[in-house]
């Protein structure tokens, strides 16, 4: 089977046949991937081809068995991120008695969240971050203070495959100074859920030699060292 692909090259629009016997997607695939370096934005179209072939049109057979590239999971991971702004410093230069702003950043990324979460913990950054609209949003403020703008902790992950397996996981109810963010005086909260694994909750229960039901009649108070414990196991924060 023929079919006629439109593409753009240079600010003009071409079209090229594709011979196959697996499919529109599959000569559509092959076709960006093997003809147009993977480049999407420069593919216009395809569509059947009936009529006679067009003298100088360049015909390209997709091979048998071809499989293609698979192209990886672009994912959505929510960072907490902590900057100051002029209001943190008084008029000498001095810092003031405001604390200082937190905003989550939504950031898109094809690499393992694991390593998101790496960066994160060891440079208050990741690579990601560099053309994040939200990070740019914080940077143009008008009162943002240069260079204070650091990343504290992964949030959430939203559509990745592989590194969350929800219904392995568990929240565990903590105090929110018990992990580096600050008492949430707007809300009165101090208390936020960390999203582990499983097995690290059950680990935590065996060291601290933990009834089975103590997950239906603990509080707070019960879990001060367990961001501590948990800390390089930590899926997401989410407020209680």
């Amino acid at each position: 089977m023929l079919y006629e692909v439109s593409f753009e090259l240079n600010g003009v629009y071409c079209a090229n046949l594709v011979e196959t016997n697996t499919g529109m997607e599959t000569a559509k695939e092959y076709f960006i991937q093997e003809k147009l370096d993977g480049d999407r934005s420069r593919f216009c179209g395809i569509s059947e081809h009936y009529g006679s072939r067009k003298p100088g049109m360049p015909i390209h057979t997709v091979p048998d068995g071809w499989k293609g590239k698979h192209s990886k999971k672009l994912v959505l991971v929510d960072i907490l991120c902590e900057y100051l702004t002029e209001k943190n410093f008084n008029a000498d230069g001095s810092p003031s008695d405001d604390d200082s702003y937190y905003k989550i950043v939504q950031v898109k990324t094809e690499r393992p969240v694991s390593e998101i979460i790496k960066e994160v913990r060891e440079d208050g950054w990741c690579r990601e971050m560099d053309g994040c609209d939200d990070v740019k949003a914080i940077i143009g403020m008008e009162d943002y203070v240069g260079d204070t703008l650091e990343a504290r902790m992964v949030l959430s992950i939203v559509g990745h495959n592989g590194d969350i397996v929800r219904n392995k996981n568990v929240l565990v109810c903590v105090y929110r100074d018990t992990t580096g963010l600050r008492y949430d005086e707007k809300d009165d909260n101090n208390l936020v859920y960390l999203e582990v694994p499983q097995n690290v909750l059950s680990e935590y229960m065996k060291k601290h030699q933990l009834p089975k039901d103590w997950l239906d009649i603990y509080t707070a108070d019960d879990t001060i060292d367990f961001f501590d414990y948990a800390k390089a196991s930590i899926l997401g924060i989410y407020p209680a």
